[in-house]
């Protein structure tokens, strides 16, 4: 994995994307990588959901031009679907390669899902900015009567720390 491709000051941003065989993944991931190709300073590790990586992913991510880390990690027993073992393995992939980062390299991690679309402006305008920690719902506001209410109210305790 190399991260050295850094041509300017900003911000890395680095895309951690798992994936897995299903009829729509090559198109899914053509969506993602033609969005991620306008944005400068991104790597992107994909991780395969199984026990090899996909000739035609990786032929795309090559097209692609954008930097890339492609990998295979099966889910182990015991984890849930849905990504979470890959996403702990691109995390681990991150921790055991640190050292492929310049030590005034700044750096975001986004967790991006190959089957949503992507306006670049969340990039470029929103996580590139990001200094310590950046956060959002995923979902929305119920709407009624042109306005936005919360579908639920969650009290919380103003005297409690966040954590960041």
């Amino acid at each position: 994995m190399s991260l050295a491709n850094s041509k300017t000051n900003q911000t890395l941003i680095i895309v951690i994307t798992p994936t897995y065989s299903r009829l729509t993944q090559l198109a899914d991931m053509t969506r993602m990588a033609n969005t991620l190709m306008h944005v400068p300073n991104l790597h992107w590790i994909v991780i395969e959901d199984g026990l090899q990586i996909d000739k035609n992913i990786r032929n795309l991510l090559r097209r692609s031009q954008i930097s890339f880390s492609y990998l295979p990690f099966k889910t182990q027993p015991g984890y849930p679907k849905r990504g979470w073992f890959q996403r702990s393995m691109a995390l681990t992939l991150l921790r055991e390669t640190a050292r492929h980062f310049k030590s005034n390299t700044n750096s975001v991690v986004y967790f991006g899902d190959d089957d949503n679309s992507y306006d670049i402006r969340l990039f470029t305008e929103y996580i590139r900015n990001v200094r310590k920690l950046g956060m959002w719902s995923v979902g929305g506001w119920l709407l009624k009567s042109g306005r936005a209410e919360a579908a639920r109210n969650f009290p919380r305790d103003a005297t409690r720390k966040l954590a960041v």
